[in-house]
């Protein structure tokens, strides 16, 4: 029996960006570790192909949310916490996967279009999505929310461009909200950057690599267990960098 097995029990968690790479690796982790899991993406066909491998996996059915977080509005939000709330009651968690890419380069090759696309996805949409579902983690015995980022987004380095602004935004967003609810216990805000893995957002970030020589994303599932689950308890506002990563929370 593994450490994850079941670490999720009876917890319901939202995953965006639940369709591929990343969001799709852990949406079937969390649902193995017991989790009801929350499918948020906008390509519904993805979201159908994980519902089909998290059912043929014997684990709970999950719930399908085709969203659109570049275009997600606050009533939408509103009517989406009504359903998760009449539904389900509460809410134990979020992992915030869904990610907009933006091709790297210097600032003055940038266009303001791309940097619009590229921030109202990666950060409003995660800014409204978290705002939005609070009122249901504060309703939890225990809640965790996770934001990931590509590991460049931590420093900033010359030619991320809008792509890596939005990443580094993302990181001062859960920040802030880790300070604003420090005195929630219950509720904790945390980070994680993963560093390079095998996913299609990691194609588009470095095309010059080869694949098969990154690390699959499935060789990281224990941490992401361990961040959203009671292990992480006490700990908030803090950025987990998975190359230093040591096997506890």
């Amino acid at each position: 029996m593994t450490t994850m097995t079941l670490a999720l029990n009876k917890k319901t968690i939202l995953v965006t960006g639940a369709g591929s790479g990343l969001g799709k690796v852990m949406s079937l982790a969390y649902a193995k570790a017991g989790a009801q899991v929350l499918l948020l993406g906008r390509n519904n066909r993805k979201l159908e192909q994980i519902y089909d491998e998290i059912e043929i996996s014997g684990c709970l059915s999950p719930i399908l949310l085709p969203l659109d977080l570049e275009k997600v509005t606050e009533h939408q939000v509103n009517e989406l916490a009504l359903m998760i709330e009449t539904e389900l009651g509460e809410l134990n968690g979020i992992l915030h996967c869904a990610s907009r890419f933006a091709p790297l380069g210097p600032l003055i090759s940038q266009h303001v279009e791309q940097w619009k696309n590229v921030f109202n996805c990666n950060v409003m949409g995660a800014f409204a999505l978290t705002k939005g579902l609070i009122p249901l983690l504060e309703k939890a015995h225990d809640a965790s929310v996770l934001f990931t980022i590509e590991h460049h987004g931590l420093t900033l380095p010359a030619y991320w461009g809008g792509f890596g602004l939005s990443q580094n935004t993302v990181l001062n967003l859960m920040q802030l909200f880790a300070r604003e609810y420090k005195d929630h216990p219950h509720l904790r805000f945390n980070l994680i950057a993963p560093g390079p893995i095998a996913t299609p957002m990691r194609i588009r970030t470095h095309p010059g690599e080869v694949h098969q020589d990154q690390r699959a994303a499935e060789l990281l599932i224990q941490p992401f267990i361990d961040w959203m689950s009671e292990r992480s308890i006490g700990k908030t506002g803090q950025t987990v960098v998975l190359s230093d990563y040591e096997g506890s929370a």
